[in-house]
């Protein structure tokens, strides 16, 4: 599959990376698809062997957990960021507003006519 070399979790560099990705949602379709694979595609044990001697047993194959898995990271990751974004405009309104108050730019009045215009608009 695409993600083969560095989409894995062996690594904590690689994991994170793999993490960002889906949160971006970069090729999200590719890396499920690399995830599931299930035997008779994949190899179940292979090793790595180095000066005649057994290194490590790797398997390729993946499980239909890492789906579900991506699938809720993404979600709440989204969800998160959604949240924070949607908070920093809040907050920043907010301030705004306070400081355009204390200079007398903008009064509740003001505010009360915007409202009764846009419910013109947005009833809802």
């Amino acid at each position: 599959g695409i993600y083969i070399n560095d989409g894995d979790f062996k690594h904590f560099a690689n994991a994170m990376g793999m993490l960002f990705k889906i949160q971006a949602n970069d090729q999200l379709d590719l890396m499920l698809e690399d995830v599931v694979v299930l035997p008779p595609k994949c190899t179940e044990d292979f090793y790595v062997w180095e000066d005649g001697h057994e290194v490590r047993k790797y398997s390729d194959c993946g499980t239909w957990a890492a789906m579900v898995f991506f699938i809720i990271h993404a979600t709440v990751s989204v969800f998160v960021i959604l949240n924070v974004i949607i908070a920093v405009i809040i907050n920043h309104f907010r301030t705004y507003y306070q400081q355009l108050k204390t200079i007398g730019v903008v009064d509740d009045q003001v505010l009360e006519d915007f409202r009764e215009h846009w419910t013109e608009f947005d009833p809802d």
